[in-house]
């Protein structure tokens, strides 16, 4: 995919709605770096790297694919293709926007980033400066966008720098279609139009793209990436011996309620749901817990002893 859209608007509309979100954008920024720190509080890597989130990213050679992944589970769903480039030789920029997404990659391809085939970064701030810093210092020669995100300075700074940009394994949703149609008469849905190809993952997926205005000829159906992810075959085995270990206390017919990919703001009231289980069941359920955030590991622990 080397081809720039032609008719992604530079002018108009589009063009004025987005040199005043800039301006919003830029207003936010001192809130946006104070909610960083308050984060970093409980996850002291919102405070490394600051100045890769205004552009400084690593100098790199330049032809790298840049990839943003936001965060952890966008990290792993790409992490096939990621595999599936390094096989042909090219080398790859992986960035992000949270913590648990840095600590991701750097699980997955610690030993690719140590011998300069994978170079991990944030991703910049959406301001067009940021954007086209990072531009300039790493010159990839094309950026992947993992699944969802919608970023304006970074399509519109990617269309300046003539840098083709490809949305992959796209999950845009009936309920994220439904807002942008409602919202500033579907100006947002004109951003689409930013992306030189759009690879997603299913039909209904493909039809809520060609909702946005996107030509079929951009539209490409490719099925799951993560179906694709490595798994390592430890993790089955251990699986199994935890389950036999688990159950061998309790009868047979105890359930199991998992609880997956909690954020933080819901867990006071799973931690409710959970004491209220035990209070109704004669047999509470097992309980696995596991929070969107690796992070979070511990605090949840630290609230079920509480």
């Amino acid at each position: 995919m080397r081809a720039t859209p032609k008719d992604f608007p530079r002018t108009g509309t589009l063009r004025l709605a987005y040199e005043l979100y800039q301006g919003l954008a830029h207003l936010l920024l001192a809130p946006l770096l104070g909610m960083f720190l308050w984060r970093a509080r409980k996850e002291p890597l919102y405070r490394a790297n600051m100045h890769e989130r205004f552009g400084f990213a690593p100098r790199i050679a330049p032809g790298a694919v840049w990839i943003f992944a936001a965060s952890l589970g966008e990290t792993r769903a790409v992490s096939p293709l990621i595999d599936a480039l390094l096989a042909q030789g090219q080398r790859v920029l992986l960035t992000h926007s949270s913590p648990a997404g840095l600590t991701e990659g750097a699980r997955l391809f610690g030993a690719e980033i140590d011998a300069g085939r994978v170079t991990q970064a944030y991703v910049p701030l959406d301001l067009f400066w940021a954007v086209r810093l990072f531009v300039h210092r790493t010159r990839p020669a094309l950026g992947l966008v993992v699944e969802s995100e919608l970023w304006p300075a970074m399509l519109f700074e990617a269309a300046r720098a003539r840098l083709p940009m490809v949305q992959v394994n796209g999950n845009y949703t009936a309920r994220a279609l439904r807002r942008d149609r409602a919202r500033l008469g579907g100006l947002r849905l004109r951003l689409f139009m930013g992306f030189s190809q759009v690879q997603t993952k299913s039909r209904a997926h493909r039809a809520r793209y060609l909702a946005t205005g996107l030509p079929a000829e951009r539209i490409r159906l490719v099925g799951e990436l993560k179906f694709d992810q490595r798994i390592d075959p430890r993790q089955p085995a251990a699986a199994v011996r935890l389950r036999a270990h688990l159950r061998a206390p309790w009868p047979e017919a105890r359930k199991t309620l998992l609880i997956a990919s909690s954020v933080e703001n819901e867990e006071p009231a799973l931690l409710g749901m959970i004491r209220a289980l035990h209070r109704k069941m004669p047999t509470p359920p097992l309980i696995v817990w596991v929070p969107r955030s690796p992070q979070r590991f511990q605090a949840v622990a630290d609230l079920l002893r509480g």
